[in-house]
C-alpha cells in the first residue's frame, strides 16, 4: 500500500470519528427526535448525518450547532496537545543521528523487490523469504552473475539450492555431484521436459553406465594449440593438490610427459589409430625399454608429408637424454606414480574413448547436462582427473570474444550453468578463479557451494578472489567461527540507541531530588558472529532427516541484506512432481 493511500485512510477514519462524535452529541442535544434522519439503530445515527441536519436545521438552532462544534474541536485540540507531547517525548531519541554509525538494516518488502529476485518465474534458486506468517516466497536469480553458498553438511543446501534448481534450469548444465544424488533426482525431468541430453561421467562406475571421456581427444594435434593444450593436462595430472609444480622431478616430467603424450597422438594419427587414452600412455611408456622410447621421438617423422620431427618432442626427448640414468629414472619413475591410476580398469574402461566432446556442452541442437559423479571413497585419488576435465572444459567455453559493430557476438547456443557442490573436493583450479571475472560474457555462471570459508581458504589462501566475483552470496548457520565472522561484517554496522537515566537526592528519601535521562547513540553490527552462529537451523528428525527449512542469509550486492528461509523441493508439489520422473 502506497504511503500517499494510507495518509488518505488515516484522514478518513478521524474525518469519521469526527463526525460521529458531532452526530451523536447533537442527537442527544435534540433528545433523539423523530425527525432526526439517519437513525440505524435505537439512537445510533450515521456518522455524517449531522451534514444533512446541518443544511436542515442550522439557521433554527445555530446556537445549538455552533456550541456542539465548539465543544467537539475543543476536545480534539486538547486530544491532539496530548497526543504531539507523547510524540515528542518518545522522539527524545534524535533519529536524525541514528544513521550516525552505520545504517544497515535487514531489507524491506520493497528493497527485495529492487533485487528482481522476489517471485521470478525464472532462473536460479538462491532461497526464500517469508512475509511475517505469510506464505514462503521463492527467491530466484537470472542474471549472469555468479553465487556462492556457505552451507555446512546435512545443512539442506541440496533439497534447497541445488535440486530446486535443477528442477527448473532448462539450459545447459555441469553438475559436479557427490555420490549421484542429483542425479537420479533431477536427470529424469531434465532429460524428459527440460529437453537436455543427459551424460553422466563416473570413472569409477564398473557398469559401462557411464559416460565415456578421453581427455587427450580434446587436444588439437596438429594445431598451434598442441602444446599448451597437452602441457595443460599433463601440468594437472602431476600437480595433484594444485599446489604447483614444486621440485625437479615434477618439472621434468612435465617437459618429457607433455613431450611423450604428443609424439604418441601423432603415431596413432599417422597410423590412422583410434586416439590413445592415459592408459595407452603407461602402457606404451612402460611396454619398452627408455632408450629406444627417447630415440624414437628424436627421429621419427611427426609430419610425415614433409619428413620432419617434431621440435617441441625431440627437445622433450634430449632433455631426458642429457640426464644421468638415476636423475632420468626419478623423472620416469614420477610420470608412471601419476599415470598408474589409469591402469585401473575400470578407469581405463571409462576414459578409453569419448561419448561426447566438450565443445558440444554449450553448442549442441539441444541443451547438455554433464554429471560428474564423485564418489567419496575416491575423491582424493580421482582429484587430478576431475581437475584436468574441469580445466578442459573451463578452457574450452571460455575463448576469445568476437565483437561485430561495436557489441559482443553470442557465440554459444545455450547458457551454461556450472552446479559446483563441494566445490573444493575436485582440488585447486587457479585457471576456474582467475576466469570467474569475465566468464559470465561468454554465457557461463557459476553456483558455487562450499561447507565454509576454511576450506576455501585451505587451497586458494586467503587472498583469495572468488568470494569477491560472486554477486550473490547465502549463507546458511555456519560452523566455523571465522565464516561467522565474516557473515557478520558483510552484515554491516548499524546504530542503536542507548539510554541512560541518572538521579538525585537522598538515598532514602521517598522523592527524589530529579530525574534525567540522556540517549547514547553506538554502533554495533547487524548481527554479531554469537548471533550468526546461533541462527535458526533446519529442524530435523533424530536420523537427521530435514523437516523444515531454517534461516538463512543472503547477501546481493548493492541491496540490503535479506534475512530468508531455506526452501525445500519436497514441500512444494511441483518440484516433488518432478523429482520422481525416472531417467528411461
Amino acid at each position: 500500500m502506497s504511503s500517499k493511500i494510507k495518509k488518505f485512510l488515516i484522514l478518513f477514519i478521524l474525518f469519521t470519528i469526527f463526525s460521529s462524535i458531532i452526530t451523536q452529541s447533537l442527537a442527544y442535544t435534540f433528545e433523539y427526535q423523530p425527525s432526526l434522519t439517519g437513525e440505524i439503530y435505537p439512537h445510533i445515527y450515521q456518522p455524517y448525518s449531522w451534514i444533512e441536519w446541518h443544511i436542515n436545521y442550522y439557521q433554527q438552532f445555530e446556537e445549538i450547532f455552533l456550541d456542539i462544534y465548539s465543544q467537539v474541536l475543543f476536545g480534539f485540540s486538547i486530544f491532539a496537545v496530548v497526543y504531539m507531547t507523547i510524540f515528542l517525548l518518545f522522539k527524545r531519541k534524535e533519529q536524525k543521528h541514528l544513521s550516525v554509525h552505520g545504517t544497515a538494516h535487514w531489507a524491506t518488502k520493497k528493497e527485495i523487490e529492487a533485487t528482481h529476485t522476489l517471485n521470478r518465474k525464472d532462473g536460479l534458486y538462491i532461497g526464500g523469504w517469508k512475509e511475517k506468517r505469510k506464505t514462503l516466497h521463492y527467491l530466484r536469480h537470472n542474471g549472469d552473475e555468479h553465487v556462492i553458498a556457505f552451507a555446512p553438511t546435512r545443512s539442506g543446501k541440496g533439497v534447497g539450492l541445488v535440486i530446486p534448481t535443477l528442477l527448473s534450469w532448462a539450459e545447459s548444465a555441469i553438475v559436479l555431484d557427490i555420490k549421484g544424488e542429483n542425479y537420479a533426482i533431477t536427470a529424469g525431468w531434465r532429460k524428459h521436459y527440460a529437453n537436455n541430453r543427459i551424460l553422466k561421467f563416473n570413472p569409477n562406475d564398473p557398469t559401462g553406465e557411464s559416460s565415456k571421456f578421453n581427455p587427450l581427444e580434446e587436444i588439437r594435434l596438429g594445431s598451434s594449440y598442441e602444446i599448451a593444450d597437452t602441457e595443460n593436462i599433463v601440468i594437472m595430472l602431476l600437480d595433484e593438490k594444485g599446489e604447483g609444480l614444486k621440485d625437479f622431478w615434477e618439472k621434468g616430467g612435465k617437459t618429457f610427459l607433455s613431450s611423450f603424450i604428443l609424439h604418441t597422438l601423432y603415431i596413432a594419427k599417422n597410423n590412422y589409430s583410434p586416439t590413445p587414452s592415459l592408459s595407452d600412455i603407461y602402457k606404451e611408456l612402460n611396454g619398452k625399454d627408455l632408450d629406444e622410447i627417447l630415440a624414437d621421438m628424436s627421429s621419427y617423422y611427426h609430419d610425415q608429408k614433409n619428413q620432419i620431427t617434431h621440435p617441441a618432442i625431440s627437445t622433450g626427448a634430449m632433455g631426458l637424454i642429457n640426464l644421468a640414468d638415476r636423475t632420468r629414472g626419478d623423472i620416469i619413475a614420477t610420470v608412471n606414480n601419476i599415470l598408474s591410476i589409469y591402469i585401473d580398469p575400470v578407469i581405463e574402461l571409462n576414459t578409453k574413448t569419448s561419448d561426447f566432446r566438450l565443445s558440444e556442452l554449450m553448442n549442441s541442437e539441444k541443451p547438455v547436462t554433464l554429471y560428474i559423479i564423485i564418489d567419496p571413497e575416491n575423491i582424493d585419488r580421482m582429484q587430478p582427473l576431475f581437475r584436468v576435465i574441469m580445466l578442459q572444459i573451463l578452457k574450452k567455453l571460455i575463448k576469445k570474444l568476437e565483437f561485430k559493430n561495436g557489441k559482443q557476438t553470442k557465440s554459444y547456443k545455450h547458457r551454461m550453468l556450472l552446479m559446483l557442490d563441494e566445490f573444493t573436493a575436485v582440488g585447486k583450479i587457479d585457471f576456474f578463479e582467475k576466469s570467474l571475472a569475465y566468464m559470465a560474457g561468454y554465457g557461463i555462471t557459476a553456483y558455487i557451494i562450499i561447507q565454509d570459508t576454511e576450506q576455501l581458504y585451505r587451497l586458494y589462501s586467503k587472498e583469495e578472489t572468488i568470494i569477491s566475483n560472486c554477486h550473490i552470496k547465502i549463507a546458511f548457520t555456519p560452523n566455523k567461527e571465522d565464516t561467522a565472522s565474516l557473515l557478520s561484517k558483510m552484515t554491516g554496522t548499524t546504530t542503536v540507541v542507548k539510554s541512560n537515566i541518572t538521579t538525585s537526592g537522598k538515598r532514602l528519601s521517598p522523592i527524589l531530588g530529579s530525574v534525567s535521562q540522556s540517549y547514547q547513540e553506538v554502533s554495533r553490527p547487524l548481527m554479531t558472529v554469537d548471533e550468526i552462529l546461533r541462527l535458526p537451523k533446519a529442524k530435523t528428525t533424530a536420523t537427521g532427516e530435514i523437516l523444515d527449512g531454517g534461516e538463512m542469509l543472503i547477501f546481493i550486492a548493492g541491496h540490503a541484506p535479506i534475512r530468508g528461509k531455506q526452501i525445500l523441493f519436497f514441500k512444494d508439489q511441483v518440484f516433488l512432481d518432478r523429482s520422481k520422473v525416472e531417467i528411461e
